[in-house]
Formats: C-alpha cells, sequence, structure tokens
C-alpha cells in the first residue's frame, strides 16, 4: 500500500479511480484555494481566465468548474488520487482527508445499487424524525440525496461529539481522536458509530437527537440539509 492511501486510510484501487461527477459537487463544497489546486491539476490559463471573469459566481461553483475542466481534460486520468495528491502537496490535508471520506463513505453505502434508506419509506415530514432510528448505513445513503452528514461535519466534530454523546468534558471524544490519528472523517464516523450503540445516557439515538446536536455544534446548513433529506 502507497504512503498517500495509509496516511488517509484508504486503498490503492479506490484512489485509482476516477473521480464521479456527484463525488465533484461535493468536492467544491468545501475546496479552498481554487487556483492553486487548478494550477496543480493543469487547468488551462484560458480556462482560468474564463471561471474569473464568469460574473457572479460564488466560490463553490468556481471550485466546480476548476474540477469540470481538470476531469473533461484528463478523463480516466482524473482520478482521486491526483486529486489528494495535489491537496497533499498544497498542505491541505483536512481537504485531501475529507476527499478520501467520500471515497470510504460511497464504497461502504454501496451507491445508487443499495437498498434505500428506511426513512424514504415513512409517511412524511416530522413523523420519520419521531418514528424511524437511524442506522449508520441509513446516514450514508443520504449522499445519494447530496448530504454528506460525516465529511460535512469536518473539523467541528468535537463541540459535535460533545452534544451527540452527551460527553461534556470532551473525554470520550478526546479518546476517539486519539485512536484516529486526528483525520476528522473517521473521528466523525467513530463517533456517530458509539452514538448508534445506543449506550450513551441522555442522547436517544434518533434522528431528531442527530439533528439538535447538529444545530447546538452551530452545524445549521447541515442540520437543514438532513432535515429535508430524511423528511423526503
Amino acid at each position: 500500500m502507497s504512503a498517500l492511501a495509509l496516511k488517509y486510510g484508504v486503498t490503492d484501487q479506490q484512489l485509482g479511480t476516477m473521480i464521479t461527477d456527484q463525488h465533484i459537487a461535493a468536492v467544491s463544497q468545501f475546496l479552498v484555494r481554487w487556483e492553486d489546486v487548478a494550477h496543480q491539476l493543469g487547468v488551462s490559463r484560458i480556462d482560468l481566465t474564463a471561471i474569473r471573469q464568469e460574473p457572479g459566481i460564488t466560490a463553490q461553483t468556481k471550485n466546480q468548474r476548476v474540477l469540470e475542466k481538470w476531469k473533461a481534460a484528463n478523463f480516466r486520468s482524473a482520478t482521486y488520487k491526483v486529486l489528494v495528491e495535489t491537496l497533499d502537496k498544497l498542505s491541505e490535508a483536512q481537504c485531501a482527508d475529507q476527499v478520501c471520506g467520500l471515497i470510504c463513505g460511497g464504497a461502504t453505502g454501496g451507491g445508487a445499487q443499495n437498498t434505500a434508506s428506511p426513512v424514504q419509506h415513512q409517511t412524511q415530514g416530522s413523523q420519520a424524525l419521531a418514528l424511524e432510528k437511524p442506522t449508520l448505513r441509513a446516514i450514508k445513503n443520504l449522499e445519494e440525496k447530496g448530504v454528506y452528514v460525516i465529511q460535512s461535519i469536518g473539523t467541528n466534530y468535537s463541540d459535535f461529539g460533545i452534544f451527540l454523546l452527551d460527553d461534556p468534558n470532551g473525554a470520550k471524544v478526546d479518546e476517539i481522536k486519539e485512536n484516529n490519528r486526528g483525520i476528522c472523517t473517521k473521528i466523525n464516523e467513530e463517533i456517530i458509530k458509539l452514538w448508534l450503540k445506543g449506550g450513551e445516557k441522555g442522547s436517544p439515538v434518533t434522528w431528531d437527537t442527530l439533528l439538535s446536536a447538529l444545530g447546538k455544534a452551530k452545524l445549521c446548513t447541515l442540520e437543514e440539509d438532513l432535515k429535508a433529506a430524511i423528511s423526503q
């Protein structure tokens, strides 16, 4: 296994896969230094100028344009490995880790062939929150709706974990962080797994509890996206 794969907890086979359009859209939400990334990926000056001059577009849209131009020019050579190596060289380990989290999440969730999330079979609205017990698969299956819970928590795992695990001193979160080498996607997943075991006092395993923890951790956009996804 390569040093890059070991560093970010993925396999070389996963890294060698061509990036999907769905993941390009997801990466665009957290990518930073888009121009530096574009230069490293070999996006042409003409394309860069066009992106800069496109009126009224957000930073997220610029990110997406860069990744789309890169993929269009390289096709099957536009792999996760190339992107992760680029981010690693730019000392953007946090972003690289989030990209690898998408790879792992997609692999575990099983993509579009997986059984639909149980919440899709609920009646509608807030009844889904009250009646359905969340599972790790259900949370990862929400990626098909564009909601990347584990990845989007990012470096806010301390506050999120304290609220979700009812861990006011942060001892459980610190232990999880130490066991997972500070890699945020792994930390976030382990926090959720511990909560899902149902052994945390004062923190019942319900969608309402998860939403509440996200809100208290000031992850309000993710909270609203999750609420909308599980209410469909």
